[in-house]
């Protein structure tokens, strides 16, 4: 987008990072808490909007400095930044408001949202999604990834094999990918046992008999853990593909 956090050119943690470390470890604690005991987690509500604030005033800043034209996509084609300022939708003609652009969501009310409410607003969130995926989730795949090649001779012999033999010592190219069909297998198998994002959450709108079995109220808050989902042996036939046990 046009801004660096400069996370490899100084020791010291940028203050988004910071602020955006903060406001994951908090959502989860606050949307895992109990509703009738929410009142006991004041203090935790205040940090999360301190957080909100911190994350809140680097977003304006750095949509603020693309309409300044002080920054620039870094390649000659819009970035996504410019695709959600300056895009319309194909079929409404409209654009993207500025709240849903930036962080505007996070200043609705002066009370913590009830878990439903905070999965209805945090869906605005657009920016800070993809900053969060960029700079979490895909360093966690990535890194699960790397452990566990390297940690399997075999697999990782395999692999640089069938990556020689497709893309040779050239650049991979978009026709190399539908070729690399090992390491899709790899990568698959590394998200299925280190999922980035390791479980998600349902909330029933109406009373309701799960199963036939559990009966649960309008708005329970449901987490689905992927992990252990992934890992079933009713779910998933072999519990290792390719990696060694």
């Amino acid at each position: 987008m046009g801004t660096t956090f400069n996370s490899f050119d100084s020791s010291k943690k940028n203050e988004f990072v910071e602020a955006m470390e903060s406001f994951l470890t908090l959502t989860k604690a606050l949307t895992l808490a109990p509703k009738k005991l929410l009142f006991l987690y004041r203090s935790t509500e205040r940090k999360y909007k301190e957080a909100c604030e911190v994350m809140n005033k680097h977003i304006a800043e750095i949509i603020a400095k693309r309409k300044a034209k002080l920054t620039k996509s870094p390649g000659s084609m819009p970035d996504l930044l410019d695709l959600m300022l300056e895009g319309t939708d194909a079929v409404t003609g409209k654009s993207m408001t500025a709240a849903n652009i930036a962080f505007q969501a996070m200043r609705l009310g002066l009370h913590w949202p009830l878990p439903s409410e905070l999965l209805r607003f945090t869906r605005l969130l657009q920016i800070i999604t993809f900053l969060v995926a960029g700079h979490d989730s895909t360093a966690s795949a990535m890194t699960a990834f790397l452990l566990e090649v390297t940690s399997n001779p075999e697999v990782e012999a395999k692999l640089l094999a069938e990556i020689v033999e497709v893309v040779g010592d050239g650049d991979v190219r978009w026709e190399h990918l539908p070729r690399l069909k090992y390491l899709t297998c790899c990568q698959k198998e590394t998200l299925r046992l280190h999922p980035p994002a390791p479980a998600f959450v349902r909330i029933p709108k109406k009373d309701m008999l799960l199963g036939g079995k559990w009966a649960l109220e309008k708005n329970t808050l449901l987490l689905v853990p992927l992990i252990a989902v992934h890992t079933n042996p009713q779910a998933c036939a072999s519990l290792r593909l390719h990696w060694a046990s």
